[in-house]
């Protein structure tokens, strides 16, 4: 449990029922209106199409035509105007290759399997987290999940602090002061999101209309956090 108010902690819990509740409705809100750019789909899309195929996650690293495409969605994406600044090419492909083993360990796990251990999955990402330097360090989650969930695309939520943060209530100086806190009670809420929901039955074909970004479980459960906090919370900037 972070250190929140009672008031504030009951904000989160409210979020995380109402959104189980109408997970399907806030898919298709999503799917009607997303608040990003074509582009940015697109090349996300190129990137997990191209990740589901190869046949692992160790090869996927190994191609580093793949990871610069990674490092092509984060700049897409943004990631290098908020509050982070991207490592170099070179610099970008070792950082990720030096977590190799790492990550590979993570390959088996989805969200949503009865059999994931969440506390040890959380615990074991958040070291690959704390490895990864592809950012300054106050961006270690919104820049490292959008990475890492390229690669392990049904098991890592893309966060950020615009949709992610809002509805956990994460705010200024305590969110950088306890990131670790931070991500894993992210990822415990979305391993539950996952188990009570079954996103996979969202997760579209490629040549799908109308869902173009539900490219995976993890990130149809972004999909469906975005849609509700874009139907729940007006106050949303």
């Amino acid at each position: 449990m972070r250190n929140r108010s009672a008031k504030n902690q009951g904000i989160v819990d409210k979020n995380v029922q109402k959104l189980i509740g109408g997970f399907p409705d806030y898919v298709q809100s999503f799917n009607r209106n997303p608040p990003f750019a074509q582009g940015q789909r697109d090349i996300h899309r190129k990137a997990i199409q191209a990740r589901r195929r190869f046949t692992s996650v160790a090869a996927a690293l190994e191609s580093d035509e793949y990871l610069l495409l990674v490092r092509e969605v984060l700049v897409a994406w943004r990631a290098e105007y908020l509050s982070a600044k991207l490592a170099g090419e070179a610099d970008f492909i070792h950082s990720l290759r030096q977590a190799s083993g790492l990550i590979e360990r993570c390959e088996p796990s989805r969200l949503g399997d009865t059999a994931l251990d969440a506390k040890r999955t959380a615990d074991l990402l958040w070291e690959i987290l704390e490895r990864l330097e592809l950012a300054p360090r106050k961006a270690k989650i919104m820049v490292g999940t959008k990475a890492l969930h390229h690669l392990l695309p049904d098991l890592v939520v893309p966060m950020d602090l615009k949709f992610t943060a809002w509805f956990f209530y994460w705010h200024g100086p305590q969110y950088y002061a306890s990131q670790e806190l931070s991500f894993k009670e992210a990822f415990s809420t979305f391993t539950r999101i996952a188990q009570a929901c079954n996103p996979q039955r969202f997760v579209s074909e490629p040549e799908s209309t109308g869902r173009e970004w539900c490219t995976g479980i993890a990130k149809v459960i972004d999909n469906a956090l975005i849609g509700y906090l874009r139907s729940e919370s007006p106050e949303h900037p």
